[in-house]
C-alpha cells in the first residue's frame, strides 16, 4: 500500500499538483474506518525517502499548460521543419533580453558572528534598471550587444572609462526595450551583422516580446530574408536558448562583481559606464 501511496506522491508532485500533508493523509484514509494518526505523515516520510517536505513554490498555470509535452513537441517539430527546409545552422540565430539593476538587490552568504542568524552589508543603493540584448547563432557566433540604460539620451559622462566596450548603447523612459529600439536592433546591429552566403534565408528565434511582433519589425524581417519563430510566451522559461544557458550564469557573475566593487568604493551609486565594464568581465 504503502509503496502505491509514494508512486502517487510523486506522480501527483511531477504534474504540478503536489499533495498537503492532508492529502497525503486521505491517499490512505479513503475506505479506512479509523482515522489516521497525527503523526502518520512524518512517519510515512522517514520510511520512504522518495518522499520529502518540501517547498511548494506556486507558478501561473498558463505556464504550467504551456509547457506540457504536446506543446513542446508542436513548437520542436514546427522548428525543426522550417529550419530543414529552409535554414542552414550557421544562420540560425537566437535573441533575447535581460534585465538587472545598476546595484546589488539580492542577499548572499557572508562570513560574519556566529552568534547572528543575518548581517548587513554595504551595497550600492542603486535600483536603476538596465537592460541588454543579445544575439548568438547555432554555431556559436555572436554580434555587438546593445545596452539600454534608463534616461532620455546617452550622456557623454556615463562613458568616460577608457575600457568601454565597444557595443551600441540607447535608452529609454524604464530601461527596456521598446519598439523603436527593436527596429534600431534589427537594422543597425542584425542584418548588418549576420549577413548570410547569397540569398540565404536566415532563422531568428525570439520570445513573443510585443515589440517584436509589430507590423513593422516582421515585414522588416521578411524583406530581408529574416524567417521568425516566436517561443511560445508561457513556455521561454524552457524554450529560451540564451536564458537557459549564458545569461543566468552572467548575472551571477555580475552581483558578485558589483559586490565586491562596493567594499572597495564605499558602496557609491553604480555609474552606467561601470555596468558595461563589469559586464564584459563576466
Amino acid at each position: 500500500m504503502e509503496a502505491q501511496i509514494q508512486l502517487t506522491i510523486t506522480r501527483i508532485s511531477s504534474c504540478a499538483r503536489a499533495c498537503t500533508r492532508n492529502g497525503s493523509s486521505n491517499l490512505q484514509g479513503e475506505g479506512r474506518p479509523k482515522p489516521l494518526g497525527k503523526r502518520w505523515v512524518l512517519k510515512l516520510i522517514a520510511r520512504n525517502p522518495r518522499v520529502a517536505t518540501i517547498i511548494g513554490k506556486p507558478f501561473d498555470v498558463a505556464h504550467i499548460n504551456g509547457t506540457s509535452k504536446e506543446a513542446i513537441q508542436a513548437f520542436y517539430s514546427y522548428y525543426q521543419s522550417v529550419e530543414k527546409t529552409y535554414i542552414k545552422i550557421k544562420n540560425t540565430w537566437n535573441i533575447d533580453e535581460v534585465g538587472c539593476t545598476l546595484g546589488v538587490c539580492t542577499n548572499s552568504q557572508v562570513l560574519g558572528d556566529a552568534s547572528k542568524k543575518r548581517t548587513l552589508v554595504k551595497s550600492p543603493q542603486d535600483r536603476e534598471w538596465v537592460s541588454m540584448i543579445e544575439a548568438i547563432s547555432a554555431d556559436g557566433r555572436h554580434i555587438r550587444p546593445v545596452t539600454i540604460f534608463k534616461g532620455k539620451n546617452p550622456q557623454a559622462s556615463w562613458f568616460t572609462a577608457q575600457n568601454i566596450p565597444d557595443w551600441h548603447y540607447t535608452t529609454s523612459e524604464n530601461g527596456w526595450t521598446s519598439n523603436y529600439i527593436a527596429l534600431h536592433w534589427l537594422h543597425e546591429v542584425f542584418l548588418p551583422g549576420t549577413q548570410p552566403d547569397g540569398d540565404d534565408w536566415r532563422l531568428l528565434l525570439l520570445s513573443s516580446h510585443g515589440s517584436h511582433a509589430t507590423v513593422d519589425f516582421l515585414y522588416d524581417c521578411m524583406q530581408n530574408k529574416v524567417f521568425c519563430i516566436f517561443l511560445s510566451p508561457h513556455a521561454t522559461h524552457v524554450l529560451q536558448p540564451l536564458d537557459l544557458s549564458c545569461f543566468s550564469p552572467v548575472k551571477l557573475k555580475y552581483r558578485t562583481q558589483i559586490a565586491k566593487l562596493a567594499c572597495i568604493d564605499d558602496a557609491a551609486p553604480i555609474k552606467k559606464n561601470r555596468v558595461a565594464v563589469k559586464a564584459t568581465s563576466c
